[in-house]
């Protein structure tokens, strides 16, 4: 195996999942998801704002700050970072009419375990085609990534 290809699998094993959330009036999206383990990232601008986890979906709707958890105090050009566990967090800006203008969000994370397959009902005859098995959309892609990161990296090297 030459050292590209080396190189190629060593980069592909370190992929980071990461979800980045510009932290403005308004956030783009109110509600959005990412996988268990996965990084979130809060980032502000020159405004004052702050990032306060509130406990459910009615403070959250209310925009009540009350009882919150104050993750980031108020600041300008806020940046704040956490590894995403399962479960569902509210945010908010409680810093003027912010909250109320757009700047909340609802991340919803789920589990990277795979879901138990169900029990599948009988088989259907195998097709008398000489086709072989449907090959997964997402192992076509990485396929496709691989060839196409060793293809660039062997011309490096030529």
């Amino acid at each position: 195996m030459s050292a590209a290809c080396i190189i190629v699998l060593l980069v592909l094993l370190d992929l980071t999942l990461a979800l980045d959330i510009s932290w403005v009036v308004p956030v783009a999206s109110q509600s959005v998801t990412a996988t268990e383990g996965e990084t979130i990232t809060f980032t502000g601008n020159s405004a004052t704002h702050n990032l306060i986890q509130v406990t459910d979906a009615t403070t959250y709707a209310n925009c009540d700050a009350t009882g919150g958890t104050t993750v980031v105090a108020a600041t300008t050009n806020l940046a704040y970072s956490t590894t995403a566990a399962v479960g569902t967090y509210y945010y908010i800006c409680s810093v003027g009419s912010h909250c109320s203008a757009g700047q909340k969000v609802q991340v919803t994370v789920s589990s990277t375990s795979p879901v138990s397959p169900s029990p599948s009902p009988s088989p259907s005859p195998s097709p008398t085609s000489s086709s072989s098995a449907a090959v997964p959309q997402a192992a076509i892609s990485i396929l496709g990534l691989m060839a196409g990161v060793f293809v660039l990296t062997w011309g490096l090297y030529m």
